[in-house]
């Protein structure tokens, strides 16, 4: 059984042009946010116009930026001591991959089965949500806060933790904060008390190829 920290994440960016921004929320499931860290991150392509309606991140911004790759290591070593989350978690393990493909890692796992190299498994609280609700509802990020009536807590947290111009969707600290409190608010439910989170991660798999996409296995 592992119930040890899950480290939510959220990056901003693409394939191609690689992550300008990314944000990152450690939880414990019975004792909620205990660390968030966020950064804006120079790439070598320029930002193209169509991310840029997204994010809202100019070229300029991240002139004097250091690129993602200075910080791999705390990725590296958070995924050492417990377990990522996202929404839509593909995303952000194919972005981290981008840096550092799973066979290269596979020593930084040397405690695990080697079957569960790299980034995953991947606890995802789209496909949680996914399984959870009727099949017609929305599950895009800003729909399950608004559903779940949650903004008022995302918007004090985003306060608190987020840089003043980067609290909004589509910023990456305030996206991975907004998973946060849906994993919490998923915990938290009578049904779900007293899982671990093999259990969650099970759940949160939206079928075989997803699973297999994400890199997901046991967690150990």
């Amino acid at each position: 059984m592992f119930n040890g920290p899950v480290y939510v994440i959220d990056f901003e960016g693409s394939w191609v042009g690689g992550i300008v921004e990314y944000g990152i929320v450690g939880i414990l499931l019975d004792k909620g946010i205990f660390e968030t860290r966020t950064r804006l991150c120079q790439t070598n392509v320029p930002v193209a116009i169509s991310e840029y309606r997204c994010h809202g991140i100019l070229n300029r911004e991240l002139v004097h930026c250091l690129p993602f790759s200075q910080d791999l290591g705390f990725f590296i070593k958070a995924r050492q001591q417990g377990i990522f989350c996202a929404h839509n978690a593909a995303f952000e393990n194919q972005l981290l991959s981008r840096y550092c493909p799973v066979l290269e890692i596979e020593k930084s796992f040397a405690t695990y089965d080697k079957r569960d190299m790299g980034w995953g498994p991947w606890l995802d609280t789209y496909g949680l949500y996914k399984h959870l609700l009727p099949r017609k509802v929305d599950c895009g990020l800003s729909h399950l806060i608004a559903t779940l009536r949650l903004e008022t807590n995302l918007n004090a947290l985003a306060n608190k933790f987020c840089p003043s111009t980067r609290k909004k969707y589509h910023c990456a600290l305030y996206d991975a904060l907004a998973s946060a409190l849906l994993l919490l608010k998923f915990a938290c439910m009578p049904q779900n008390q007293g899982k671990d989170l093999n259990a969650y991660i099970a759940q949160s798999i939206l079928g075989v190829k997803a699973m297999y996409d994400r890199n997901q296995t046991t967690f150990l």
